[in-house]
């Protein structure tokens, strides 16, 4: 049986529609759901705003279980004073000045969501370049020292004298193993126990000068010392027979 070519053309167009369709529909969804979780982060972020302070950072506490691991925080400001300023350091984010915000409205609030995704570098590793590190003293080595979020640990070589470098995700420092000195409290505490301990030997020489023989007084002239009884030890003969 020929299918007319006409009808070909219009069933591959059928398909092409139905598969882009349903592609259309899946990133519908997905947008959604992406939609739908950033709405309820925000939810919690608004609920940790209790006579919030313009400037400060407020972290969300009251996560339900399904939400372990996220960390969701919130940060109202001024317009005005983000656009002359802008704010440093909020968590891992860095506004400059000059952002200008439109609408305008006279404050606003920056929502902050980690959702403790993985990450995996695929070619070079992660470079984290620390500020104002500085040397370490004579004789001692700079270390990496990597934390992962289960509490483990691992040390690497310091990169360029300020860099580490990562493949995963955690928290970094560059640590310089040194001695504590011991302060007043420690020196405090090592004198007392030497003195406990000459105090236990006096007390153990004691004991055993009274345990011993005990020894009486004779004159010496105008003076008096203890004096030893005097023994002689009783001549043994090697053999009984004598010629």
């Amino acid at each position: 049986m020929k299918v007319p070519f006409p009808s070909i053309v219009m069933l591959v167009l059928l398909l092409f529609c139905f598969v882009s369709l349903s592609h259309v529909r899946a990133q519908s969804s997905s947008n959604s759901e992406a939609k739908a979780l950033d709405v309820v982060l925000q939810q919690y972020a608004y609920k940790s705003l209790v006579n919030p302070k313009t400037g400060t950072i407020y972290n969300a506490t009251q996560l339900p279980s399904s939400l372990t691991g996220v960390k969701v925080s919130a940060l109202r400001l001024r317009s005005g004073s983000l656009r002359r300023k802008g704010f440093h350091m909020y968590n891992e984010f860095d506004i400059p000045n000059g952002l200008i915000v439109k609408p305008y409205v006279e404050r606003l609030v920056f929502v902050y969501q980690n959702l403790e995704l993985e990450i995996n570098p695929s070619g070079d590793p992660i470079s984290v370049k620390f500020q104002d590190v500085k040397s370490p003293p004579r004789g001692s080595v700079a270390k990496c020292v990597w934390f992962d979020l289960k509490g483990g640990s691992n040390f690497s070589n310091v990169k360029g004298g300020n860099t580490c470098s990562t493949s995963q995700q955690g928290h970094f420092s560059i640590v310089v193993k040194s001695v504590v000195p011991l302060g007043p409290k420690d020196r405090g505490e090592a004198l007392c126990i030497n003195k406990y301990k000459h105090k236990k030997k006096m007390q153990g020489m004691e004991r055993a000068a009274d345990s011993g023989e005990t020894l009486q007084m004779a004159s010496v002239g105008d003076t008096k010392a203890p004096a030893a009884t005097v023994t002689r030890t009783q001549p043994t003969l090697e053999h009984e027979y004598a010629p």
